[in-house]
């Protein structure tokens, strides 16, 4: 049976594609945790929602125009991400309201376009589930380079980020620049989530993004433990979910956010059980 599991790790490592899905998924893993335990504490989960439906809309444009898609996706996401941090700093509606209005808004508009476009559905399904064989070494180096620059942004803006996290108004009154903590952080989150597409698929992309930090809730001590039990969570499901997805021809997206509701069900019921 072991001989049986190391055989299977190797013959997966031994397909290029692989490689390059299971070092974008590891990558990513790490911005998700870092960036979905901030998002927890600023209750911003429906931002996730927004910009990945936003994606989706842009998806579904490329499709029917059939140009280049995954840089002009990249580039539309943040567009996307601006919008909604403009939009909450000129209206009155509040922070989830304005998240739940453009997302259902811009799904509309991935619809009604997709009815537009003939023979979408191999292509479709691949975005919205996950595919590793779409990933490629571009990809690779691409979500390499988001993770080197949002460790980057977190060693120099941590505590600014934590200070806006918790209390915007004191924040505010220590001279923090409120607009370029939120739309740096906001960028960041629309190019991982942009990036992750091919490997988690737009509809799972945000229990990606909220499933780790949930659990490690249930298991730290305090923020700084709760972060790191977020990279543990997100780096294996990645790791377990792309052996999975590989050995039982599964989309990728589905087996990895299975892995971290499994995680998930055995953190609660550890949790539950009486203190001895």
């Amino acid at each position: 049976m072991i001989t049986e599991f190391i055989t299977l790790i190797r013959e997966a490592l031994s397909f290029n594609f692989f490689v390059y899905a299971l070092v974008t998924g590891i990558s990513l893993a790490i911005v998700f945790a870092l960036l979905g335990s901030f998002i927890l504490i600023r209750k911003w989960a429906n931002i996730a929602h927004s910009i990945s439906h936003f994606a989706l809309l842009w998806v579904t444009i490329a499709l029917l125009w059939e140009f280049e898609l995954y840089a002009s996706m990249i580039f539309f996401a943040f567009i996307g991400a601006s919008m909604i941090t403009i939009l909450k700093r000129a209206t009155i509606f509040s922070n989830d309201s304005i998240n739940e209005i453009v997302s259902q808004w811009w799904l509309a508009c991935a619809l009604i376009v997709l009815g537009f476009v003939s023979g979408y559905k191999s292509n479709i399904t691949n975005f919205l589930f996950g595919d590793i064989l779409a990933v490629s070494s571009i990809d690779m180096k691409s979500s390499l380079l988001l993770t080197a620059f949002t460790l980057c942004f977190f060693v120099a803006c941590y505590k600014k980020l934590f200070q806006v996290s918790f209390h915007e108004e004191l924040a505010r009154s220590k001279g923090i620049s409120l607009f370029w903590i939120n739309t740096s952080y906001t960028v960041l989150l629309s190019l991982a989530i942009a990036l992750s597409i091919k490997i988690i698929g737009v509809l799972l992309v945000t229990s990606f993004l909220i499933i780790p930090p949930n659990i490690s809730k249930l298991v730290a001590r305090n923020f700084t433990w709760w972060i790191y039990w977020s990279l543990v969570f997100s780096v294996s499901s990645v790791v377990i979910g792309l052996f999975s997805s590989y050995l039982f021809d599964i989309a990728s997206g589905p087996m990895i956010v299975t892995v971290l509701l499994m995680m998930l069900f055995f953190a609660v019921l550890a949790k539950s059980l009486p203190n001895k």
